[in-house]
């Protein structure tokens, strides 16, 4: 049964619902309202049958408030030009928006008991569930929340939602959206969020007891403000990392949680790990004092890198490896305790980054060498070699020719290497020796 192309109050709505229904000698036929605008400001108490919308507009806020609904509510391509909220309700039946527009928020709140809830949306300003702050303590019980984007747009401004609410299953897809919040409570229950564009994803004071999975997600682009990935307070044990591009995000802030035994397969990864929260400005707002937050850095780097070494992603864990030794030489300050530490990593760094680099040995092998062997050329007159003067062909070749014996640690000791000349050659078969040693390092990073 259908009834198009009028204006309505919330009221006559609820009257044509209930003839309608009473006509169909309680028989249960769905209702379709189609292309109607519904004015005034009034709230829904009860549906006595299922109803669909279709291409209507709301000029007013929609409320459903401490009422009972049997039956499955459907908006379909459906403008809301205010509020879409349920407080304190009972849906035994379907909750479905398709392809609507909702230009203010929607919330659930209160204690709402609801079987499913569909939103696909075109553009949403705000999606609230659950507890938030003080405002009703009351438990939010849910079976399934699905969010997606709509047919013809997917943006959404800001999701938050209360894992303190009780739920079997959260999908989020296929949408962009400014900020995410996920906040305080234990999940036993399965989230997903996959194939979204996230300028501000937060997770705060979840532990993971069930299927947290992220799939397919990066920063969103062009937003014209800094992109944060945030997890405060968090036990992630067993969440899922899947393709999920961690170096689209301008800073991913972890403060003092743990992901030590998270899954990350084929994500993306650079140096943008803080233990900061940026709030509001472009202020950094420190989480503690500099030199434990430079120990949480380095603890991040460290979890990371366990989970992905656990996973047997050594390319991966290599990098984070030498993340956490940065970090572990920032907090390290200049003293005679730490002097030895320090200088061994500020040296591994510089001419190998621990290990992982193979130019820079070689780079260093041929320098240092060189400048040693120009200087027993040029000072003690080495075999009357010439490097820049009264060179040829000839003299060229034969001086490359001893620079490339005397690099070599194991050639034998000359005679003629005395005083200067002999405390020079020790000190090229030195660096000759740790230089080929990370040259070596680096061609196997990748061996077991």
């Amino acid at each position: 049964m259908k009834v198009k192309n009028r204006k309505f109050s919330y009221a006559e709505v609820r009257m044509i619902i209930e003839e309608q229904h009473a006509l169909a000698a309680r028989k249960y036929v769905q209702i379709e309202i189609e292309n109607i605008d519904i004015i005034g400001n009034d709230d829904f108490y009860t549906l006595d049958a299922p109803v669909r919308f279709i291409n209507c507009r709301f000029t007013q806020d929609l409320i459903f408030l401490m009422c009972t609904i049997t039956h499955d509510i459907t908006m379909d391509n459906c403008s809301f030009f205010k509020n879409v909220g349920f407080m304190d309700v009972n849906i035994t039946g379907k909750l479905h928006f398709f392809n609507c527009r909702i230009r203010k928020d929607f919330t659930v709140l209160g204690r709402n008991e609801l079987s499913e809830l569909f939103l696909g949306m075109n553009y949403c300003n705000k999606i609230v569930m659950g507890n938030l702050g003080n405002i009703l303590r009351e438990k939010l019980l849910i079976k399934q929340i699905d969010i997606s984007g709509g047919k013809n747009s997917n943006r959404i401004k800001e999701i938050s939602i209360s894992a303190e609410s009780f739920f079997d299953k959260l999908l989020i897809s296929n949408i962009n959206v400014n900020k995410i919040s996920l906040y305080y409570g234990d999940l036993s229950s399965e989230i997903k969020i996959f194939s979204c564009n996230i300028n501000t994803l937060r997770l705060a004071g979840l532990i993971n007891n069930g299927k947290l999975k992220l799939l397919n997600c990066r920063a969103l682009e062009n937003v014209g403000e800094k992109s944060n990935l945030i997890i405060d307070e968090c036990n992630l044990a067993g969440a899922e990392f899947y393709q999920f591009d961690f170096s689209s995000y301008d800073e991913f802030n972890i403060m003092n949680s743990s992901l030590s035994e998270s899954l990350f397969v084929n994500c993306k990864w650079r140096d943008n790990i803080y233990s900061r929260i940026d709030e509001k400005s472009e202020r950094h707002i420190e989480y503690l004092e500099n030199n434990k937050r430079i120990n949480n850095k380095k603890d991040n780097y460290r979890q990371i890198k366990y989970a992905l070494s656990t996973q047997g992603d050594y390319v991966n864990e290599k990098f984070f490896h030498s993340l956490e030794m940065n970090a572990y030489n920032e907090s390290l300050e200049w003293s005679v305790d730490n002097l030895g530490t320090k200088l061994i990593l500020i040296f591994s760094r510089r001419t190998s980054n621990y290990g992982q680099s193979l130019m820079w040995p070689i780079v260093w092998l041929i320098a240092i060498n060189l400048t040693c062997f120009i200087f027993l050329i040029n000072v003690f007159r080495y075999d009357n070699y010439s490097i820049f003067s009264n060179t040829n062909l000839a003299s060229s070749i034969n001086a490359t020719a001893e620079f490339l014996r005397l690099i070599n640690p194991l050639h034998k000791n000359e005679p003629e290497f005395t005083g200067g000349k002999l405390i020079i050659d020790l000190f090229m078969r030195v660096c000759s020796s740790y230089m080929i040693y990370n040259i070596i390092r680096a061609t196997r990073r990748f061996i077991s």
